[in-house]
């Protein structure tokens, strides 16, 4: 089974990196730090799994992912991130094969999860799944909150994008954009955008 790691610290990657060559039948065929080059070492070495990091510090996980698909891969992934609200809320929605949370990962967590996903079957760890029982419970969740795209746009706020640059990644208009905005504003009860910013940073949407 060939595996690329997608991860920007180099500690966590070097842990992941020596758990999988242990593991029989493991060969990690590539390594990346970054979105970019994750999506052209990816697309290079067709890996039948990626461990995928969700913050990375160009585009994050998700975006690596999407145009991984727009190029017709569709490797199984294992998500090993950290376990905000934002990001269980998009994991729902995303396909993926698993989830382990990286502040509690185990050599164990890994190697079940990985033998899962050989097998076909999928893998989330316990704490991703308290977790998101807890956010399906609480009536005030982020993603009861604001819709789907809007999610999409405060994530790209917190990463400090233009307006023009999020209307071309959304396909909207900038006046949607800014509606978009204001709307997410209103309903967290900010009122700037460098307040915007900060809050979507402390949700985890970064």
């Amino acid at each position: 089974m060939k595996i690329a790691i997608v991860e920007d610290h180099s500690l966590t990657r070097d842990f992941v990196k020596k758990a999988c060559i242990r593991l029989a039948d493991i060969e990690v065929v590539a390594e990346a730090g970054t979105g970019c080059e994750a999506v052209e070492k990816i697309v290079r070495t067709k890996p039948d799994v990626v461990l995928l990091d969700i913050g990375l510090p160009d585009i994050d996980g998700f975006e690596v992912l999407d145009r991984v698909r727009q190029m017709r891969l569709e490797p199984k992934v294992l998500v090993i991130s950290s376990g905000s609200p934002y990001i269980i809320s998009r994991i729902e929605h995303a396909g993926v094969h698993g989830f382990i949370d990286k502040w509690s990962q185990t050599e164990d967590a890994l190697n079940d999860a990985l033998t899962a996903i050989r097998n076909n079957r999928r893998f989330f760890s316990d704490s991703y799944v308290e977790q998101r029982a807890n956010i399906r419970r609480d009536q005030f969740s982020i993603d009861k909150l604001l819709t789907h795209q809007q999610m999409l746009v405060l994530s790209m706020v917190a990463r400090l994008c233009s307006d023009e640059s999020i209307s071309e990644k959304l396909q909207v208009s900038k006046r949607t954009v800014e509606a978009h905005r204001t709307s997410i504003m209103r309903k967290l009860g900010v009122h700037s955008r460098t307040e915007l910013i900060r809050h979507a940073r402390e949700r985890g949407f970064i």
